[in-house]
């Protein structure tokens, strides 16, 4: 978490709603992936990333470390990837005047700062 994040209840994380929970699942980006391991994505990966090393015969490579590097690669940035379409979707038939509220969580006043941070 940073300084700042979105309101969990603004409009716009109300409407990727579906999209971060697909990205949780899959642990496909760093602010809502599941590190602790648990999720289905990043388990399934591991397996992978542990059967490379085995294919090869390495030893050398810590196996933990191994599946990070295959994480990363592999759910935040091919997973990621292919989840685009679906949050672009997620804005269809919207229009502009819809898109500029909407936006407008981004906005340093909409944003839930963390306590103890901010002195204003």
């Amino acid at each position: 978490m940073g300084w700042v994040f979105l309101d969990p209840d603004s409009e716009y994380m109300k409407i990727i709603q579906p999209v971060q929970e697909q990205k949780r699942i899959l642990g496909a980006e760093n602010f809502v992936a599941d590190y602790a391991g648990v999720a289905e994505g990043r388990r399934k990966s591991r397996v992978l990333a542990d059967y490379i090393l085995d294919v090869m015969g390495e030893t050398r490579i810590d196996r933990a470390s191994n599946a990070f590097v295959m994480n990363y690669g592999v759910l935040n940035g091919y997973a990621g990837a292919m989840l685009q379409p679906a949050y672009a979707r997620r804005f269809k038939g919207y229009g502009e005047d819809s898109l500029e509220r909407i936006a407008c969580a981004f906005k340093l006043e909409n944003c839930v700062k963390m306590r103890g941070i901010w002195k204003c």
